[in-house]
Parts: C-alpha cells; structure tokens; sequence
C-alpha cells in the first residue's frame, strides 16, 4: 500500500469508508453469486441428474446446500489466521482464493468426476467467502463507529441480498436458454473476485493500524475451540440450554434446505429459472425489507422471548412445505418459501447477536464461537439426513418424498418448546448486552 494511500486512509470518514465498500461488497458478491445462494446446487441437481446414479446426486446436494452452515466450522481458524495481520490484506487474499477455487469448475466434464470436482470447487469458493465474512466483521471496527455500525451493517446486508438476488434471476434466465452458460457465468464470477479482492484493500480503514498493534501486543493462549465451547456450555448452563434448543431447532430448518431442491425439481418439474428464482432469488427479494422490522423487536426483548415469537415462522413455513409438496400446489409453495425467508431475515439478527445476551463482558468473542461451532456441526448432519429422508420416502412412494418435511416441522416444533422451557427457566438473567445498557 503507497504512502499516499495510507494518509487518505487515515483521514477518510466512515461515510467514504462506506461508499468504498459498497463497490467492494457489489463486486464481490456478484463474483460468488454462481455458488452462494442455492444456485449451483440448483444447476448441479438439474444438469447431472441424468448423468450419476442417484445417491451421489443427493449427496452433492446436500453438500451445497448446507454450505452456508457447514464453513462455520472453520469460522474460529479464519479469525486467528488474520489475528495481528491487515484485514484487508486478509479479506483480498481469500477473494482471490475464492476465485481460483471456481476456475476449475467451470470447465469439469458432465460426468461423475465432473461433479466431484464441481462440488469441491463451489465449496472451496463457498469456505473462502466464510472466512471473509469472519474476517470482515472485525474490519468493521476499524472503520465504523460503534453507534453507527449496525445501520452499515444493515446496508451491506440489504446491498448483498439484492445482488445476490439480480445474479440470480440472470444467471437462472441464461441457463434456461442453455445450460452449457454456467461455465461463462462461473469464470465471470472468479472475474468479479479477483476485481474485489482489488477494491477491498483500497477501503479507508483509518484504525486498521492501531488494532494490528492491540492485537499482535496480545499475549493469548493458543485457541482450543472444542475445549473452551464444552467449558463454557458446562459453566453456563442458561447458554447450554439455548444452544441444546438452537441445535434442535436449527437442525429442522437445515433438514429442509435440500429438501426443497429436490421438491421443486422432482415434484413441480421447475427448470433453472424456477429452481433458481424459488431456491435463491425470492428470499433474497425479502430479506432487505423484513430486517429492519425484526431488528426494533429484537432490541426489545431478550433472545428467548425473540425466538419464541421469530421461531413460529420456521415451524408455519415447515408445516406450509409439506401441505404444498403432497398436495402439488405451487402457489402454496411460493407462500412457504416467502414465510421462510421472513423467518431467515429474523434468524440472521438472532443468529449474529444472541449469544450476547448471555456473554459476560469480554466473553463474547468466545460465546459466539461456541455458537459457530455448533452451526458448522448440525450443517454437516443436518442436511445429509434431510437428503437421505427425502430419497428414502420418494423410492418408497413415488410423488411423496416432500413428506421428509415432516421430520423438520417436528424438529422445529420441538426447538420451540425448549425456547418455552428456557424462557421459564432464564429469561432475565441475560449476562450480556441487557446486562451492559446496550439495549
């Protein structure tokens, strides 16, 4: 970085760090929207089926569409590789590895090697743009005042979800007309990468300097992830029985995720364009609008009476899959879909800041990577055995495999009367951001 820029870095405003990271988070999204978003896991579903036996289609499925969840677990590794070390220098490098991990994909045979490498190579792209979500969160204390960073935050959500959302109406119109434009799309997306990658080391970050320092000054024991997670759920048996409840109730809304690929493939016969605007672009579309409003109720209450009114939507859109897959109904799907997303808006504030309703001061950081942990574990299974309940019904009885989403009503269904019991039994002892005035 030139001298000139690190003086402009220093004098910038949060306003014109904005505004550089805005093109940054445009560009980067555009870049990782072929893989992110259920996109590839609606092309893959589409474009092997007829080419690899069955269970490795399912499989491949699964593994795409748990993606976001799984690449939690390297979450923890990402945040100590960037420790002491510019974030921004951080954040290019995995853009770029991001990027190099999509390049051979665009280019692997429609066989079944074909969609190993392809499911490698999404989910190499998908695990680099983890760690840049990680990673970027700690970059936003160097650039955005502690009062005014959740209104940024919020933006860089609303900018991401509508990006995500026009990449994907596009890339699901192109594949329609032909199937083979997916290698275009994916090169264009490494493209759109490597060009962020380039924008985000030139954001104004007037602190990055003083907190390198702060943090290679740090004398900290060497990470032990599993270890502190079991310690604290040990400790802190209120947070304990949040995360059991989280687990449970996570587990049903992830079960439910390749279930709905297959269902609107195999039951409502949807091409690309269906599959993708269902799969991906309709609940982008809600996203921006349904935040602000859970936002106001979550700085009201504590994170239990949060999930308590938040967890309904999962559970009706779950009930609402199953109605829509065994009766054929393809408007009731939309509605499923649309309740569902509502529901992801309000679980992406819940997700990102409950755990601090329970953290004491200092302890966040490790509360949420308990958290995380436990994300990126119910992401490996949770999905799998979604996938694996769907084949089985579907084999059995041919039209009812959808019927599999009977499994995530009752695990939702069960999540919700943990967060009662949890609300009886610690509602009001919250440690954290209660506890702290933050509210």
């Amino acid at each position: 970085m030139t001298q000139s820029t690190a003086n402009n870095s220093e004098a910038a405003t949060p306003v014109e760090s904005f505004r550089a990271e805005r093109r940054a988070t445009a560009t980067s999204v555009i870049g990782i929207s072929p893989v992110d978003g259920n996109v590839a896991t609606v092309f893959a579903r589409i474009a092997w089926e007829s080419v690899v036996p069955t269970p490795m289609l399912d499989a491949a499925v699964a593994v795409l569409s748990g993606a976001p969840a799984w690449t939690n677990l390297a979450s923890l590794w990402w945040a100590e590789s960037a420790q002491g070390k510019p974030k921004r220098d951080a954040i290019a490098r995995l853009l770029r590895w991001a990027a190099l991990a999509m390049i051979p994909a665009a280019f692997v045979p429609y066989t079944g090697w074909g969609l190993l490498l392809f499911v490698l190579g999404c989910a190499g792209a998908r695990l680099c743009w983890g760690g840049m979500i990680t990673i970027r969160s700690t970059l936003w204390r160097c650039m955005y005042p502690a009062k005014e960073r959740g209104r940024y935050a919020g933006w860089m959500s609303i900018i991401t979800a509508l990006t995500l959302a026009a990449a994907g109406a596009t890339s699901g119109a192109l594949l329609e007309d032909d199937h083979q434009t997916f290698r275009i799309i994916l090169l264009v997306g490494a493209i759109a990468l490597w060009l962020g990658s380039i924008l985000y080391r030139r954001i104004p970050a007037p602190a990055e300097p003083r907190l390198i320092e702060q943090e290679r000054a740090e004398h900290r024991p060497k990470p032990r992830p599993w270890r502190d997670a079991l310690a604290i759920l040990q400790k802190d048996r209120g947070f304990s029985r949040y995360m059991a409840a989280m687990f449970v109730f996570g587990s049903g809304n992830l079960m439910a995720m390749p279930i709905i690929i297959q269902v609107i493939r195999e039951r409502f016969e949807q091409g690309y364009f269906g599959g993708i605007l269902l799969g991906s672009t309709l609940p982008m579309l809600v996203l921006p609008f349904a935040v602000p409003k859970w936002a106001k109720f979550f700085d009201r209450v504590h994170i239990l009476r949060y999930r308590l009114v938040h967890g309904w939507f999962f559970v009706s859109a779950n009930v609402l899959l199953l109605t829509a897959s065994v009766t054929g109904t393809l408007w009731l799907l939309f509605v499923a879909i649309s309740i569902r997303a509502l529901a992801m808006a309000g679980g992406s504030i819940g997700w990102t800041l409950g755990h601090l309703d329970y953290a004491p001061p200092g302890q966040a950081g490790r509360y949420m990577g308990v958290h995380v942990t436990l994300t990126g574990l119910r992401g490996l299974i949770a999905p799998a055995i979604g996938a694996l309940a769907y084949r089985t019904v579907e084999v059995s009885q041919p039209g009812y495999g959808g019927t599999a989403f009977a499994l995530g009503v009752v695990l939702s269904f069960a999540g919700m009367l943990m967060f009662r019991r949890s609300v009886q039994l610690d509602a009001g002892d919250a440690t954290g951001r209660r506890g702290e005035g933050e509210s």
